[in-house]
């Protein structure tokens, strides 16, 4: 290379490197000094920096003035909601009605789904959802808590209903099946409703229920209450109660049968008076 051309070439390089520091002078005067020019080298950094800047305002989101329209208003609402997942707080009727749909309210009540691991039916709930504007997540919950608590509710009357029916079989003894079959005679004499014959049947009914049906069947049969029946083979079933008055009757007789064993009934009394005491017992006899 000639020393002409080095000597060209040191130049051009030296008015790059002129151009580099001097860029601010064909700026105005005013701005010329301004602080926010120190980060840039030349008119290449400075250019694409404007460049950055505008396109952070394309996407940026403006705040409508005061005299904006609806649809403008409504736009800028869209844009926070797309942007930033944020919602306006809502004011008119209309408002409200986008934000819960926004937030997973269904249209109608059929848009609710019952959870799949609750069993019983609770549609009649979804109405009432809907009118509360919950959300299908929201219906979830609401449906599951009603859930438990029937399931509680359930489970406590089953337990208060079998310490009941437990009670009657300790009063009745051994006299409980023969006067549960009698209180089912009396539903199905009376024409009592088949769901309620059902249940007696099944054995689903509370103690204090059975009792007084038992009641209605003694009344029926002319018994007014009696607490001793015959058996299928001519036997006397009847509750603890009962056994226990009769078996008192005999033993507090001193000079009756069962304590004079030269009479001729004495091994006849002696027998009712073993089964009395079984039956007392809420044994068979």
């Amino acid at each position: 290379m000639s020393e002409e051309n080095v000597t060209n070439e040191a130049a051009a390089v030296q008015a790059d490197i002129n151009t580099n520091d001097d860029w601010r002078s064909s700026l105005p005067e005013d701005i010329r000094g301004a602080k926010a020019f120190d980060s840039v080298k030349d008119v290449g950094s400075l250019a694409k920096q404007f460049l950055d800047a505008q396109s952070h305002i394309g996407n940026s989101i403006r705040i409508p003035g005061e005299d904006a329209g609806q649809e403008a208003i409504e736009a800028f609402n869209q844009k926070i909601m797309n942007k930033t997942n944020l919602m306006h707080k809502p004011e008119t009727p209309e408002d409200y009605a986008n934000v819960f749909k926004a937030m997973g309210k269904p249209d109608d009540a059929n848009g609710y789904a019952i959870p799949e691991d609750v069993t019983g039916s609770y549609d009649h709930l979804k109405e009432l959802a809907l009118n509360a504007d919950m959300t299908n997540k929201q219906f979830e919950s609401l449906v599951k808590s009603v859930a438990q608590l029937d399931a509680a509710a359930v489970e406590t009357q089953q337990a208060q209903q079998q310490e009941s029916m437990n009670t009657l079989k300790k009063e009745w003894g051994a006299a409980f099946d023969q006067n549960n079959n009698q209180a089912v005679a009396a539903l199905e004499a009376t024409g009592a409703p088949e769901s309620v014959i059902e249940l007696a049947k099944a054995g689903n009914v509370d103690g204090q229920t059975l009792k007084w049906f038992h009641a209605l069947s003694q009344k029926i049969g002319g018994g007014e209450g009696s607490n001793a029946v015959a058996d299928n083979g001519g036997n006397q079933v009847m509750t603890p109660a009962e056994a226990s008055a009769q078996l008192a009757e005999i033993m507090e007789n001193t000079k009756g049968p069962y304590w004079n064993t030269a009479h001729p009934r004495h091994k006849e009394i002696q027998d009712k008076a073993m089964r009395l005491r079984k039956l007392r017992a809420g044994k068979a006899a």
